[in-house]
């Protein structure tokens, strides 16, 4: 994995290089993660905004359990971040 120079200089003391370079990249495979899912949720928030006048119908309530799916996901990552 390429490092930047700060990311090189900021490897804690008592850690090697190579578990600091697999935890950066754990932290960036969580961050690009968690962006797709905060995408995705204002995708949901979106679809369910324009299904407001079918609130309750079939398709209204898969998005919704969609979007519940997907903020409890996002809860998930965020917390282990």
């Amino acid at each position: 994995m390429k490092m930047t120079l700060e990311e090189a200089l900021n490897c804690p003391k008592g850690m090697n290089m190579e578990e600091y370079a697999k935890s950066l990249a754990k932290l960036k495979r969580q961050q690009k993660r968690l962006s797709k899912l905060i995408d995705q949720r204002y995708d949901l928030e979106d679809a369910l905004e324009v299904l407001e006048d079918e609130a309750g119908s079939e398709r209204w309530k898969r998005k919704k359990d969609e979007l519940e799916k997907v903020k409890a996901q996002i809860e998930k990552l965020w917390s282990k971040m």
